[in-house]
């Protein structure tokens, strides 16, 4: 053997960057946020004339970079023209591919492209999947859409994390075949610890070592807890000064040549599957568990398809155009992330910009309407083997789930776009408990009926401009050990062009015996995740408090909320006075006894209720919905 083949061979290395689009941010913040990123690589690019890399820019930093930094974008597109850097495809608002129908990703697809096109003049070979989010299903769009390869994180691809070479794996579906670069995290790990050289030698060949390397990708963009920030800047630019440093120990290859090299290291079949930050450990169903355990996910993923189900029938591409967008912005992967660290569906801001996005769209289709009649839909929405009643008018929208004791589990204010019922699982917006006594609840603190896992059964009545939807349920108390039988009738009443539902109980005692329990219904809402010194509560005739501030009263006919962050505000009446109270609700890091983020707001009223056999106990209630001046 020759001493030339006993010489290590450079390692290969291909360098992927990505800009992540927080959904819920405005495009001056994306602006701000994205400039020192790209400013940085256009500086390696000027510098270093051998460092090549692949970018991937969603469409809101790509059209911002046009506007407000067109000398960077220039730098990059020269780069892209001479071959040192490669642009990589995806979706336009940076979507989570795997939980969209094929329609939505060819539209998002094709909107980056486009941009491509026109900013970069380029057209990319490689799928970027944001969260690197996998499902079987993306290889057929993917091929159809012009993707050859895409990147996802080597713990994904059985046997890749094994493997110290530079290489891609083969998959297929039905029949398709389509190729995978697996991402090194081992390398990730020392480059985000700043141990980029360390990074290098660990992939560095050994002598007759076959096709070392491997693929490094690198984020530049980072949630937190206080927000969005620019990230490993100076990693990246000790990488490239190393890089051409040594340029025959590490070759900087481009992940698209990197796909096309050699024969595959292995055919595999990756079960659909995420990044960490985008599934919760041990999630056997990866993001889509997400849609099981977080009920406000699983509700807007599902108006979402039902609105573009809805869009599909609307006449003139301008409008279907004007529906589809903020839908095709809802499909943002940020707001599906599953981490307690960052941005995503445990964080009001992300769900409440979430529901106003599904807002915006379900208002340009009532402009298609004939009319401003109280619509009705039955369906099976959450996909959960049930039914649920979908009501809205021109201003109001409610979800209702006659299988879960008749709760109303959204409530949404569309002139504000703004979801007032958002709140974190499990809770719905409106429910009932019963109780032993208000004054001595049973040791659990838990409803003594049976009606939360009773279904109620729904009638409507129209009357003029008004729509009736009428639950009733005949269920069981337990007081002191016995059970009872209680007939428990709830009407809402929505009418056309109003924003206020009105909701009338009424209990009826069956039987044989005399019934002394209590009656607690619960409103839980979301506010915005805006300015604290805009938002305020109140008992009336009680005085304006801060939201963060617990207030309660006896004999009290209201709660008021006024969130002047989105100029929105909601009233609870209560025909009868009563105890109640409403405090905060907040999400606390570990170990944090007090304060934390405000996640939303919950008021309790509470009745204690007598009735002789035969007899029945009625109560009226009110939410209205309404506007107010939006603060600046």
């Amino acid at each position: 053997m020759s001493e030339e083949t006993l010489q290590p061979r450079p390692a290969a290395i291909s360098v992927v960057v990505h800009l992540h689009d927080p959904g819920f941010l405005a495009d001056e913040e994306i602006s701000r946020l994205s400039t020192a990123p790209l400013e940085t690589l256009a500086g390696i690019i000027q510098r270093h004339l051998d460092f090549r890399f692949a970018l991937y820019l969603p469409g809101r930093i790509l059209e911002s970079a046009a506007r407000t930094s067109p000398r960077i974008l220039d730098v990059l597109r020269q780069a892209g023209a001479t071959g040192r850097l490669e642009w990589l495809g995806g979706g336009f608002h940076d979507p989570l591919f795997a939980q969209i129908p094929d329609t939505s990703r060819k539209s998002q697809i094709q909107m980056l492209g486009a941009a491509l096109r026109q900013h970069a003049g380029a057209e990319p070979h490689g799928l970027w999947l944001p969260g690197f989010v996998w499902d079987p299903s993306l290889v057929s769009s993917a091929l159809q859409s012009g993707f050859m390869y895409t990147v996802l994180k080597d713990h994904q691809i059985p046997s890749a994390a094994e493997s110290s070479r530079m290489g891609w794996f083969l998959t297929e579906e039905l029949g398709v075949p389509f190729r995978l670069l697996p991402s090194n995290e081992a390398m990730g790990a020392l480059f985000r610890a700043g141990a980029v050289e360390e990074m290098l030698q660990l992939v560095s060949g050994e002598p007759g070592q076959e096709s070392p390397g491997g693929v490094l990708d690198i984020p530049l963009l980072a949630s937190s807890r206080e927000g969005f920030e620019p990230i490993h800047l100076e990693r990246l630019n000790a990488l490239a000064e190393l890089c051409a440093r040594e340029p025959e120990k590490w070759e900087l290859v481009l992940p698209g040549e990197a796909a096309r090299r050699g024969e595959p290291l292995g055919t595999v079949y990756p079960p659909p599957s995420a990044s960490k930050a985008y599934c919760s450990p041990g999630a056997g169903g990866g993001v889509r568990d997400l849609l099981r355990r977080e009920r406000w996910a699983n509700l807007c993923h599902k108006r979402m398809l039902h609105l573009l189900s809805r869009t599909d029938q609307v006449p003139g591409p301008r409008v279907r155009a004007q529906v589809a967008e903020p839908l095709l912005q809802a499909q943002n992967a940020s707001f599906f992330r599953d981490a307690d660290e960052a941005g995503g569906i445990r964080f009001l801001r992300d769900r409440v910009r979430l529901g106003s996005l599904v807002l915006e769209a379900e208002s340009a289709l009532d402009q298609t309407l004939p009319d401003d009649s109280v619509q009705v839909d039955v369906l099976d929405l959450l996909c959960e083997g049930a039914q649920q009643v979908l009501v809205r008018n021109s201003r109001i929208s409610m979800l209702l789930e006659p299988r879960h004791g008749g709760r109303i589990a959204a409530l949404d204010h569309k002139p504000r776009k703004h979801p007032w019922g958002c709140p974190t699982s499990p809770l719905p917006v409106l429910s009932e408990r019963f109780l032993a006594s208000i004054d001595t609840p049973d040791a659990n603190g838990e409803s003594v009926s049976d009606f939360d896992d009773r279904k109620f059964e729904v009638q409507y009545k129209r009357t003029g401009q008004d729509l009736q939807v009428m639950l009733s349920s005949l269920g069981n108390l337990k007081l002191a050990g016995v059970s009872h039988p209680l007939l428990f009738e709830k009407t809402l009443t929505l009418r056309s062009g109003k924003s206020h539902v009105a909701v009338t109980y009424k209990l009826t005692n069956p039987g044989a015996h005399l019934l002394l329990f209590g009656l607690q219904g619960t409103l839980s809402i979301s506010p915005s995740d805006g300015d604290a010194e805009h938002q305020r509560h109140k008992l009336e005739p009680g005085q304006w408090v801060d939201l963060r501030q617990t207030i309660s009263g006896d004999q009290v006919k209201g709660w008021e909320v006024v969130d002047k962050n989105v100029g929105a505000t909601l009233e609870w009446d209560l025909a009868k006075p009563t105890f109640l109270e409403a405090l905060p609700l907040f999400v606390r890091r570990p170990g944090e006894s007090e304060g934390g983020r405000l996640d939303g707001l919950q008021a309790k009223a509470r009745w204690e209720i007598r009735l002789a056999p035969g007899e029945s106990w009625s109560l009226i209630s009110r939410i209205e919905l309404g506007t107010t001046r939006v603060s600046s």
